[in-house]
């Protein structure tokens, strides 16, 4: 019910209160005011009836909207991974002409920096896992794990 609809229901029953009291008479006069009275009240008190008088947890008004800084972190380190792995395989393409179908990497994070620890490399055909393993190793100075799909040699 929006307020235009809810000022002509009370206009409505202020004016059908008052047809209604000039016709009773006076023996039912005060039956009709009490009536009237009741409908004006109830009709007073509608638009209230779902509003919430429950106030928030000061926790939840505390954390609502905000960002913590471990949900911080774990965004930038994701970030920092997909960059990394983007960075990877455009790396292996440009010196090896070798496509990575998949590229992961393990992190550990120092509190300046992110240290790679291990890759883990996915390659089209088995001639190219050893090529991309030692180009992996030899630039990243880690371990590194080199599987294919598709074909064999």
């Amino acid at each position: 019910m929006n307020l235009q609809q809810y000022v002509s229901v009370i206009f409505t029953a202020s004016v059908l209160g008052a047809v209604c009291a000039a016709l009773a008479g006076s023996t039912f006069e005060p039956y009709i005011r009490y009536l009237a009275a009741l409908a004006c009240i109830l009709l007073i008190v509608h638009p209230f009836r779902s509003f919430s008088f429950a106030l928030p947890e000061e926790e939840s008004m505390q954390t609502e909207g905000a960002v913590s800084a471990d949900n911080l972190q774990t965004l930038a380190g994701e970030l920092a991974e997909t960059e990394i792995c983007r960075a990877i395989g455009e790396m292996l393409l440009a010196q090896t002409g070798i496509t990575a179908c998949d590229i992961r990497i393990d992190m550990e994070w120092t509190e300046r920096e992110a240290v790679i620890t291990a890759v883990y490399l996915t390659v089209g055909h088995e001639a190219d896992a050893a090529s991309a393993e030692a180009w992996a190793e030899g630039t990243y100075g880690v371990p590194c794990e080199v599987t294919w799909k598709g074909e064999t040699a």
